[in-house]
C-alpha cells in the first residue's frame, strides 16, 4: 500500500511504464472513473497490486487515490477476514481431524524442498561441465 501511495504521488514522472506507457486498458479505466477504479480494484485478485501503479503512472492525484485506496482496503480486509473465519468455523471439526497428520509433515517439507533444491543445483553444474 505504501509502494502504491508513493508511485500515486510522484505520478507519471518517476513511475514504470511498459512499453513507454501504461497498458491502455488500465489507462482508460483509471482515466474514465479515477478513484472508483482505484476501490473496485481493491476487490478483484490480480488487480489489486496493479491498481496503484497504473494510478500513479495515470496521474491520479494523490488525495482520492488514497481515500480510495483506504476505504477499499478498509471494507476488503473485514470482508476477507470473515470468509476465512467462516471457512474455518464451518470446517473446524474436519481441520482438527487433519491437523495431527498436516504437522507430522512439517519435518518433511523441508528436508524434501532441501533434496530437490540440491539435485537441481548439482544437475545445472553438471550440465554447465558438459558444455563449457
Amino acid at each position: 500500500m505504501c509502494a502504491a501511495k508513493v508511485i500515486a504521488c510522484t505520478g507519471p514522472r518517476t513511475s514504470a511504464t511498459v512499453g513507454g506507457r501504461p497498458p491502455g486498458s488500465w489507462k482508460q479505466v483509471v482515466a474514465r472513473y479515477g478513484p472508483m477504479a482505484v476501490f473496485v480494484g481493491r476487490f478483484v485478485p490480480g488487480l489489486r497490486f496493479l491498481i496503484g501503479p497504473v494510478a500513479g503512472i495515470t496521474g491520479l492525484r494523490p488525495l482520492p487515490f488514497i481515500v480510495a485506496n483506504v476505504l477499499g482496503a478498509l471494507l476488503y480486509v473485514p470482508a476477507a477476514v470473515g470468509v476465512g473465519y467462516a471457512i474455518g468455523l464451518g470446517l473446524g471439526d474436519y481441520l482438527a481431524q487433519v491437523k495431527r497428520p498436516v504437522a507430522q509433515l512439517d519435518h518433511v517439507v523441508p528436508i524434501v524442498v532441501i533434496c530437490l533444491t540440491i539435485t537441481f543445483l548439482l544437475w545445472r553444474a553438471l550440465r554447465a561441465a558438459r558444455q563449457g
